[in-house]
């Protein structure tokens, strides 16, 4: 849906200076705030980080419906969009930033290569297919606007679902990598009985 990004920020006043000034602001900040993303990513593991930053993206996601029910004047609407992006610029730094990461702690090391391989070719049939029925979705809300760019305010919830059926999966994922480590080739440690390492060092001491 990115692509028809443009179009939402047409339908609610902004022109292509405010557009521009949008984009670059949060292109500027997503640079800056990279690097102590990936701090975070090692310190508190990339796959729990990522479920985090899902829940919370999908909690503030609906602050984009606010255009289908107002209309603001064009300077008003431009403070409220930037508002907006300001507000989700951590959930896409720290998404971006936890992906190449995550990957390499739950594909298997041996076959990396081809995981990862595998996992592009899946990327980018959705890529083709979810482009297409995006279209298709946004073809069919404009036929009850008589062709109006209105139809675009429509996009946040299409987000919304998606962004959802994405943190199922992905919870998913982070249960089984909680329940079976053995699958992601993380060994397993059993903190032993001080007791008995206790009495196993008194029976190596030389007797008195």
């Amino acid at each position: 849906m990115g692509v028809f990004n443009v179009f939402l920020q047409r339908s609610i006043g902004l022109d292509l200076a405010q557009i521009g000034f949008i984009t670059g602001m949060v292109s500027g900040v997503n640079m800056v705030l990279t690097y102590p993303a990936g701090a975070l990513g090692d310190r508190f593991h990339p796959l729990r980080v990522l479920v985090w930053v899902k829940i919370a993206n999908i909690a503030f996601l609906p602050l984009g419906l606010i255009w289908l029910f107002f209309d603001f004047a064009p300077v008003t609407a431009f403070k409220v969009a930037l508002s907006i992006s300001v507000i989700n610029i951590p959930f896409g730094v720290l998404t971006e930033a936890m992906m190449i990461p995550m990957y390499m702690r739950v594909l298997p090391r041996e076959r990396y290569g081809q995981f990862c391989s595998a996992n592009a070719l899946v990327r980018s049939f959705g890529v083709i297919c979810g482009g297409f029925f995006a279209g298709l979705f946004i073809d069919l809300i404009k036929r009850f606007y008589n062709g109006s760019d209105y139809a675009y305010r429509f996009i946040p919830i299409w987000t919304i679902f998606w962004s959802a059926a994405a943190l199922f999966f992905l919870w998913r994922l982070y249960q089984a990598w909680k329940t079976r480590p053995r699958h992601f080739g993380i060994e397993t440690r059993v903190d032993p009985n001080p007791a008995a390492v206790n009495q196993r060092a008194d029976s190596l001491q030389p007797p008195a």
